[in-house]
């Protein structure tokens, strides 16, 4: 199964493991500024075998980073240096996508004075006013417009970032969202607006990917979310973890070795949409991946991934890959790279 293609949007993916949008945050990145160092990390990644690479999280707003040396694709000069990564991809045969966000709340106070999000609210130390009807609208065209540069680029598609507690996950989690308007109401409005437009614009060829949690509100609602996706023209699902901390209490799953509640979710919303799903999270071996591909279509590996660049290869002759000890030396300094993987 691991090593199946599949077809999506006239395009043959050539196996089922995607590389998911892992930030190298500790890099010399000058106003997000891709430079030599990105474009060397994202070749290796590339040639590693991967049917689909995603890059890393990319600003669609200077003031919605999450970090000040993120990658960024807010305005025409980028696209230029962005167009070495779906080169990268399309060289060794695989589809490339770019994940755009915008941080909203999390925005450190290195790139923003004044956070936004979408009600008044803090989180830890940060602090967020409500974004006006006006300020909605602005985004919304920043996210259309960056899928227009990511086209530009050579991209196959892009990723909306919907989970992890940037923006557009504050306006689907009810912890966060307490408008009383209609993205209140509604709270998938933003989201729902983002991607038919980004459809109608971009056309059918352009994939449309999304990664949302699986637990915000809850699973039930997740669901919800998702069916909403679909119909707006959503061609692929990523899915992860909202702003609530842990398994949705409406969801069963008793823990067993082969996955978490996190890629348990993503089975559940596959039984309810009819576009592919990506299940993440805590994936090590070949043997997890060909058991969590009995109920998705895609496993995304990151820290397997990085530890191992020939993981692929020895999966497909059954050797043993090296397997992620969970040190956290990737993430250790927030990098994320491969060089900082301690079994390399």
């Amino acid at each position: 199964m691991l090593f199946e293609s599949f077809e999506l949007k006239g395009k043959t993916i050539k196996n089922r493991l995607v590389y998911p949008p892992v930030v190298i945050f500790d890099k010399d990145v000058k106003d997000g500024k891709i430079n030599a160092e990105v474009v060397a990390h994202y070749n290796r990644i590339a040639a590693a075998g991967c049917g689909i690479m995603i890059v890393e999280a990319t600003a669609i707003e200077a003031t919605g980073r999450l970090h000040e040396t993120q990658l960024g694709i807010w305005d025409d000069t980028f696209v230029e240096g962005l167009s070495a990564l779906p080169k990268a991809a399309h060289a060794e045969n695989a589809v490339a996508l770019i994940q755009i966000m915008h941080a909203g709340i999390q925005a450190p106070p290195t790139v923003s004075s004044e956070n936004v999000s979408s009600s008044d609210c803090k989180r830890g130390d940060k602090a967020a006013r409500a974004m006006t009807t006006e300020e909605i609208e602005h985004v919304k065209q920043q996210f259309l417009d960056a899928g227009k540069r990511a086209k530009k680029a050579g991209f196959d598609g892009v990723e909306l970032h919907a989970c992890h507690g940037y923006l557009l996950n504050q306006f689907l989690s009810p912890q966060i969202n307490t408008r009383d308007d209609i993205y209140g109401k509604e709270k998938s409005k933003i989201v729902i607006d983002i991607i038919k437009e980004m459809r109608h614009v971009m056309g059918e060829d352009f994939i449309i990917a999304i990664r949302m949690p699986g637990n915000d509100p809850d699973l039930a609602g997740s669901i919800t979310y998702a069916k909403a996706f679909e119909a707006a023209g959503v061609d692929l699902f990523h899915i992860s973890a909202g702003i609530p901390n842990g398994q949705p209490a409406d969801m069963k799953y008793e823990e067993n070795n082969m996955y978490n509640w996190i890629v348990a979710s993503a089975m559940e919303i596959k039984k309810q949409v009819t576009k592919p799903v990506i299940a993440v999270n805590g994936i090590r071996n070949p043997k997890q991946a060909t058991a969590i591909l009995q109920d998705v279509d895609f496993i995304a590996l990151a820290r397997g991934y990085l530890c191992d660049l020939n993981w692929l290869e020895k999966a497909k002759t059954d050797q043993p890959v090296k397997e992620c000890i969970g040190c956290k030396g990737c993430t250790r300094g927030r990098r994320g790279s491969i060089n900082d993987c301690v079994l390399n």
